[in-house]
């Protein structure tokens, strides 16, 4: 049976620890999950975003190359009618390379808004549904439009414009073609001139060719030494050539979009990734919250348990932990309290017994019982210090009353002084009162237990000194004061330095843990330090209270 008992218990923390590691991993495959998808989400918008920027700076881009020619093309179309203007289509559409639809507007397949747009701009750019090809609409006469369906300017494109050029500036005299070359500048998005040989930057072959009457296309570099296109073409003096451009190069990755998709991605991956981590790291935040403030006034805190992967059971493992610990102190404080009780019972039955044996006790037997007597009135003191220690929660939420700390300090000095009267004691206090908010019995027991623990420890002086604003206690001795490394844990329940360990000055190391616990009780703070005077010296700082009417102090003072 032992054996079964053994084996089941085993599988039963084999269990539970794969369990735990089970939920680790869940955890992981969760954050590392979330991290891919996210990758995964940034990389499809940055992708989807690069298509439609890019879609957009193609048309835009097609249409500030083409939109010149275009509106050539219209001119030349207002200019003929009936046979001509068909015969005048049908060589542009073989010259361009490019069909060339005329139609009215009562049958396109424009929208309202898309007229509205033509007819303000003149010129209307479409994206076709197959998102390759575009179509460039311009206004022809009669109510007419005129549209060219392409997919990318390409080299003929551009020869073609050259014609065109070339073509309206010859309708015109010598002496008006230079003022109509400045009237078709407006129309396109690049330069368009007349210069002589001695300017063209080109080789011979290329000269050659332009003699011959070739459009020639030539790559360059700009001011900013981006790659241009040039298109040459020979006037009608042979020393006269018409220059068009620069025109820029469509570049489909440009840094500044590639910099702004990267950052993009990042934000995208980032912000997921932040917020995965934030639910975590809010949950942890609560943990620790609670795990920091558990204490004597928050036994009852504990952590909301949300999931079940290894925060989950961390938070649930912390909640059991509490409950023990919560259990274990009142299960102490019971025990103690029971005890404390229990024992004074016999305790005074002890005093009356020894009362009665030495009222017929032997001369030689007096010693001995007075000091039983002695043990048993000490033991009495520690069972009193017990109860009164555990009693401080209980009255922790009792009736407080705005005191004056001089008056308080002064009735205590009164009651406990008599037996030390051998010590000097100096006693610094404000003329005007000093008021805080408390409990008059706790604060009296704290500055009592003070006070005496000065007096014991005190080779010949005791100072104690109180400021206001805000209210301040400090209560030094000459003795031998107490170590650096022993200040903090003087204030803990029985604890008592070595030096202290004997009749004359030693107590049950429980008034300074009476202390500690009443400062705590009223919002303040007590701690030790070194004395001016060369032994110790306790500080209690209140905190800051509202300040109250001259007569409501002078009320509080009155008997």
């Amino acid at each position: 049976m032992a054996i079964q008992s053994i084996l089941v218990t085993q599988i039963l923390y084999e269990f539970h620890n794969h369990r735990k590691l089970d939920d680790i991993t869940t955890m992981f495959v969760r954050i590392y999950s979330g991290i891919l998808v996210s990758t995964l989400i940034s990389l499809t918008c940055c992708y989807l975003a690069f298509q439609y920027i890019n879609q957009l700076r193609t048309t835009d881009y097609t249409l500030s190359l083409f939109s010149g020619t275009q509106q050539l093309i219209t001119a030349g179309v207002n200019r003929h009618s009936g046979d001509k203007q068909k015969q005048w289509m049908t060589l542009v559409e073989k010259l361009i390379g490019l069909p060339i639809r005329l139609s009215s507007e009562s049958n396109t397949p424009l929208s309202a808004r898309q007229l509205t747009t033509l007819a303000q701009d003149k010129i209307l750019i479409e994206a076709l549904s197959d998102g390759i090809h575009s179509r460039i609409w311009t206004q022809a006469n009669n109510n007419k439009l005129i549209s060219v369906k392409l997919k990318n300017v390409a080299e003929q494109q551009l020869r073609i414009t050259a014609f065109l050029i070339l073509n309206e500036l010859g309708r015109y005299p010598r002496s008006k073609q230079f003022d109509e070359l400045i009237r078709l500048r407006q129309y396109f998005h690049y330069d368009i001139n007349i210069f002589t040989q001695d300017k063209l930057q080109l080789d011979s072959q290329q000269l050659s060719r332009l003699q011959r009457g070739d459009v020639v296309l030539a790559l360059n570099k700009d001011q900013h030494n981006q790659d241009v296109l040039m298109v040459y073409s020979r006037y009608k003096k042979r020393n006269q050539y018409l220059v068009i451009g620069p025109i820029a190069i469509y570049n489909p990755s440009p840094a500044w979009l590639m910099v702004t998709l990267l950052i993009v991605a990042l934000s995208v991956t980032g912000l997921i990734v932040y917020l995965l981590v934030k639910n975590l790291e809010r949950r942890m935040k609560v943990i620790s919250d609670v795990v920091v403030n558990f204490g004597p006034e928050s036994l009852h805190s504990r952590v909301p348990v949300s999931g079940h992967d290894a925060i989950g059971e961390l938070a649930d493992g912390i909640n059991v932990m509490a409950s023990r610990i919560q259990n274990l102190l009142i299960d102490q404080k019971d025990i103690t309290q029971a005890i404390s009780h229990e024992l004074r019972t016999p305790i005074s039955r002890m005093k009356f017994r020894v009362e009665i044996l030495m009222e017929g006790a032997k001369v030689e037997n007096v010693p001995k019982l007075k000091k039983l007597n002695d043990d048993i009135h000490e033991l009495d003191l520690l069972v009193e210090e017990l109860l009164v220690f555990q009693m401080l929660d209980a009255s922790a939420q009792g009736d407080r009353q705005v005191l004056d700390l001089t008056v308080l300090i002064e009735t205590v000095i009164a009651d406990i002084y008599e037996p030390y009267q051998a010590i000097r004691l100096n006693m610094l206090m404000p003329s005007a009162p000093v008021m805080v908010e408390g409990q008059e019995n706790h604060l009296k027991r704290m500055v009592q237990n003070l006070l005496i623990n000065a007096f014991k420890h005190a080779k010949s002086q005791v100072q104690v000194a109180l400021t206001s604003d805000p209210a301040f206690i400090k209560i030094s001795d000459d003795g031998e004061g107490i170590p650096a490394d022993q200040r903090q844990r003087i204030f803990s329940p029985f604890v008592r330095l070595d030096s202290s360990r004997n009749r004359n000055t030693g107590g049950f190391g429980l008034g300074l843990a009476i202390i500690e616990r009443i400062a705590r009780l009223h919002q303040a703070q007590v701690r030790v330090v070194e004395a001016e005077l060369g032994g110790a010296c306790f500080e209690v700082r209140f905190p800051v209270t509202k300040p109250l009417l001259h007569s409501e102090k002078n009320s509080r003072r009155s008997p």
